[in-house]
């Protein structure tokens, strides 16, 4: 029988071959495949634009997290360790999902400042696969926190500020 050390062990590698993959998938094969769409004195612009994007969504993605570990002791994943406490500070007093949010940013900060078209078309394919995530996870999240999470869904926006 498989200890639990093990077990965490096994889970944990298993996890960081998940993003490893889906990091070089979405980093570097787009790169070799690269669309321009942008050039000339929009070059600039749109760099710059993609720097903006880049920091706010690692911004987003490290707090969220943060918050998830310390305030509400546990993980992002909803399945393993999910957090014991409802988490409604930082980040999270805004938003329902800001850890989507930096990943959609640093998705689209990445194909602005590469100039590649198909990092930006790739949320086309992203994003159906985020709002199914979203949906299970607040399912998730209502059946463990009942009318404290209901209460909480009404004040905040789901994904987007002040859109969705």
């Amino acid at each position: 029988m498989i200890s639990k050390i093990k077990l965490n062990l096994l889970n944990y590698a298993g996890i960081f071959l998940f993003v490893y993959i889906a990091y070089l998938l979405t980093f570097y094969l787009p790169g070799l495949l690269v669309i321009h769409f942008y050039g000339g004195s929009l070059y600039f612009l749109c760099y710059f634009i993609g720097i903006i994007m880049l920091i706010v969504g690692f911004y987003l993605w490290f707090c969220s997290i943060y918050y998830l570990r310390i305030i509400g002791k546990g993980t992002p994943h909803p399945f393993y360790n999910p957090p014991k406490i409802l988490v409604s500070t930082g980040t999270y007093k805004y938003l329902r999902h800001p850890i989507y949010l930096g990943f959609i940013l640093l998705l689209l900060g990445k194909g602005l400042i590469d100039n590649n078209l198909l990092l930006i078309l790739e949320l086309f394919v992203v994003f159906p696969a985020l709002l199914l995530m979203i949906k299970i996870e607040e399912n998730t999240m209502m059946k463990r926190f009942k009318e404290e999470y209901k209460n909480y869904g009404t004040k905040t926006y789901r994904l987007f500020p002040f859109i969705y």
